[in-house]
């Protein structure tokens, strides 16, 4: 969910707090997540349906109502987005490439239960998650790297960059054609045939965000790299399922982490299996994450300082 975050921070060149804490306060998971309603087309089938057009639609609308594109946005924004490798695809169960039709009948009878009521399928499909951390099935995909994706709704480019393996199916809506063409034109190309989750080919893509930068996306190479991991081993019984992932995501780790120029770990943190917390747990989780930061507040303060240069 960290490009969905990052994607309402650059709604704005200065932000606020209170509205975005009022904002993830409002989240109702019954609007953000339905079981299976709509046709796989660029996406992978899961448990659920992510939807969030219905939720944060409104805020990603350009004056003359049609949705902000990537390079529409006043702030610079890149996803990391995965591509499922067309021969892995072709290989995979069927239940992750099945269609709308066929994967209704098993998941609608979830439908009537709770996020905790979900919890232990989600749970197994997460195992399944491991698999997909592996270079031979997924190629990480930088939208808003090129000038085809940059035309990319930023919202779909979120909705993609957050879809989980099995567990959580992003699409884009079938009226939609302009996208429909730029993805089967960005499938074609990248040789794929699905778009999930950035987090199985980078979860923390310090590499890419080094790369852009030199590359000129923010008009200098001058710029510090902070990276925020708050998925890495965590040595608490509530986290121990998630070990097979989380020791998958800190071998991906080892390469990027040269590339930031600093390196904040949360924990605790919330299970991904809170996909969207009450607000009391969301509160206790901003604590944590604050506990984590403000540590390191001195040292980021002393790498943003201006250097004088005299020629």
């Amino acid at each position: 969910m960290g490009a969905l975050i990052g994607l309402i921070m650059s709604r704005t060149p200065t932000q606020n707090w209170d509205e975005h804490i009022a904002l993830a306060h409002g989240l109702d998971r019954r609007k953000l997540f339905a079981p299976i309603g709509i046709k796989r087309k660029h996406g992978m089938s899961g448990l659920l349906t992510l939807w969030l057009h219905d939720s944060l639609g409104h805020l990603f609308r350009q004056e003359d109502g049609t949705p902000t594109r990537i390079n529409q946005l006043p702030v610079a924004y890149e996803a990391v987005v995965a591509g499922v490798r067309r021969a892995a695809f072709d290989k995979l169960p069927r239940r992750f490439r099945a269609t709308a039709a066929s994967m209704r009948s098993r998941v609608a009878p979830l439908a009537r239960y709770s996020q905790r009521s979900l919890a232990p399928a989600i749970a197994t499909r997460m195992w399944q998650v491991a698999a997909f951390f592996d270079p031979r099935v997924v190629r990480p995909i930088v939208f808003g790297a090129d000038s085809l994706t940059a035309e990319c709704d930023a919202l779909d480019a979120a909705g993609f960059s957050a879809a989980i393996p099995g567990v959580l199916h992003y699409d884009i809506d079938d009226a939609n054609t302009r996208m429909d063409q730029l993805l089967t034109e960005l499938a074609d190309r990248e040789s794929i045939s699905a778009l999930v989750d950035g987090g199985v080919s980078s979860n923390v893509p310090a590499e890419q965000a080094w790369r852009r930068v030199q590359a000129g996306k923010i008009g200098t190479r001058n710029a510090m790299v902070l990276a925020w991991d708050c998925f890495h081993p965590q040595w608490d019984p509530r986290h121990l399922w998630l070990q097979p992932i989380t020791q998958a995501v800190a071998l991906q780790h080892v390469r990027n982490a040269p590339f930031a120029d600093h390196v904040i770990r949360f924990s605790p943190t919330l299970s991904p299996i809170d996909l969207v917390p009450e607000p009391d747990r969301f509160d206790t989780s901003l604590g944590w994450g604050a506990a984590a930061v403000e540590p390191a507040l001195p040292l980021l303060a002393k790498l943003l300082e201006p250097v004088g240069w005299d020629e």
